[in-house]
């Protein structure tokens, strides 16, 4: 008495999807993480100049 609702095809598809939308995810994680950082960066460097600006 074993449900049998998918084909193999479907699961093969549904689990490539799935995994897809992971890569996805991750990939905008690390677009993400890279925006923050490329900002701190630039902050920093800002202030840093400013700093050394006021200072002269």
């Amino acid at each position: 008495m074993h449900k049998h609702d998918y084909t193999g095809a479907q699961v093969v598809r549904m689990r490539r999807q799935i995994r897809e939308e992971r890569a996805e995810q991750l990939w905008l994680r690390k677009l993400l993480a890279v925006s923050i950082i490329l900002c701190a960066v630039l902050t920093g460097t800002l202030l840093a100049v400013a700093q050394t600006a006021g200072m002269l």
